[in-house]
């Protein structure tokens, strides 16, 4: 379990971190009149894999409430 929460704020601030990375590189891009800071092709790719990470996230919750019934 402690793995686990290890990972989960791991990913909670990588997350963040995420964020953080896009917000800038969208300034930087508006800073230097950049329309296309990134292709749409490596954007897709981000985004697909950001999407089945997401889906992957989201059955976490109901499987730790599961563990948290009596069996």
């Amino acid at each position: 379990m402690t793995r686990v929460e290890e990972r989960v704020r791991g990913l909670h601030t990588a997350s963040a971190e995420i964020g953080e990375l896009l917000t800038h590189l969208a300034e930087q891009g508006r800073a230097e009149s950049v329309t296309q800071p990134i292709s749409r092709q490596r954007a897709d790719t981000t985004v697909r894999f950001l999407n089945q990470t997401l889906s992957k996230l989201r059955r976490l919750p109901e499987l730790m409430g599961e563990m948290t019934e009596p069996i």
